[in-house]
């Protein structure tokens, strides 16, 4: 059921907007990633050497890098959500700020936090885990870094799809509410409605992070050896 709904949705899209739909809201996804992805790592690496825990530290390093860049993660939602509707970034923006001022911005953002502590935690655990056991290496860093990111997306997911929820709705609902409304209308299995296309998502673009960092942490290293 989920493949097909994730077909009629697809073909919805293209339909009302052509293949150019498919990346709606690519631009505010790609300024939020660079932005939270920058401040994760160098975070995380730094806690890391400072605490001894790479799941304390990335789950510090996921509440500093997720919750600053978390408006523009509420506008991509709502801007790629809605099918048909060709809003701008700026009337989206707007139309917010007079339906609550500050407050639809930050709408789900209990959510974002408990993911991020949770996400990023688990996520950096298991990565220095895998990493631990095998050779140093950038590629080894890509397939722990997907291996990890699948382990720990997979655990939770059911909290992204509430956020996501949250962050649609109008209404000042609760994580409680929402969270029993998804379930009313399709038990549990509709918490990991989406989870597949997650997986496919996520994989490659953990893998491409954790490896990037890897090398040119790698890089940096080697050159300030030479330069010491």
């Amino acid at each position: 059921h989920a493949g097909s709904r994730s077909s009629s949705m697809g073909k919805a899209v293209l339909h009302h907007e052509g293949v150019l739909g498919l990346w709606r809201g690519n631009g505010l996804a790609v300024a939020r990633a660079t932005l939270s992805k920058g401040l994760l790592f160098s975070v995380q690496d730094t806690l890391n050497a400072q605490l001894g825990s790479s799941m304390v530290a990335g789950s510090l390093a996921g509440l500093t890098a997720h919750l600053p860049t978390y408006p523009l993660d509420v506008l991509r939602t709502r801007i790629a959500g809605s099918i048909g509707n060709q809003g701008t970034v700026p009337r989206e923006i707007a139309a917010m700020w007079r339906s609550g001022r500050l407050f639809p911005f930050y709408r789900g953002v209990s959510a974002t936090a408990f993911g991020a502590i949770v996400y990023e935690g688990a996520r950096f655990g298991f990565h220095d885990t895998i990493v631990s056991l095998s050779p140093q290496h950038w590629l080894t860093a890509t397939v722990s870094g997907m291996l990890a990111s699948v382990a720990a997306g997979t655990m939770i997911y059911p909290n992204d799809t509430i956020r996501r929820q949250l962050q649609q709705r109008g209404t000042c609902e609760s994580y409680w509410t929402v969270s029993q409304a998804i379930m009313r209308a399709g038990g549990i299995l509709r918490l990991y409605r989406g989870l597949p296309l997650y997986l496919a998502k996520v994989a490659p673009s953990a893998g491409f992070q954790f490896g990037t960092y890897s090398a040119l942490k790698m890089v940096a290293l080697e050159s300030n050896t030479k330069c010491g």
